[in-house]
């Protein structure tokens, strides 16, 4: 089956079928971000983002070829949280840190810092950057560390 196309200047841009049948483009899916951690505890690394406000909206369980999981998601961001990622992706390096900072835009930052706030997880506490942006930054049980902000106003 063909992957629909749209008309006009951008009729070579893909577009998605959306649950009501109705097509639309691509980039306005684009609009989410994605994560996927390998967890040391999966069981200690669901119930930290649980704490934080995520919502388990599915677990995934052991099969032969995929490891045991979760899909997590807080307003437009999804994580999915894997026991054994090498399972998947068996050149993908395990252990601490790969110099990545994934950075991520929230609506709302201050329900996410709060459950946070005081604890060993904060490296950087929640503050207004010059480049108009209110963030913090934490790692998690696994070592992954994440920055989330929020626009407070545009930089000039």
């Amino acid at each position: 089956m063909d992957t629909p196309r749209q008309e006009g200047p951008d009729k070579d841009t893909p577009i998605k079928e959306q649950e009501s049948g109705k097509y639309q483009r691509f980039e306005d899916q684009m609009d989410r971000m994605g994560l996927m951690l390998s967890t040391a505890d999966l069981e200690r690394s669901r119930a930290f983002y649980e704490a934080m406000g995520f919502a388990v909206m599915q677990r995934f369980p052991h099969e032969s070829e995929n490891p045991e999981g979760y899909s997590l998601t807080y307003e437009r961001t999804h994580l999915l949280l894997f026991s054994k990622m090498t399972q998947m992706f068996p050149w993908l390096k395990q252990g601490r840190g790969s110099g990545l900072l994934p950075y991520i835009e929230v609506d709302e930052i201050s329900p996410l810092y709060n459950a946070l706030k005081g604890s060993e997880y904060i490296k950087e506490d929640l503050e207004d950057k010059p480049w108009g942006h209110r963030l913090f930054v934490f790692t998690d049980p696994d070592d992954h560390t994440l920055a989330f902000y929020q626009t407070i106003h545009k930089h000039r």
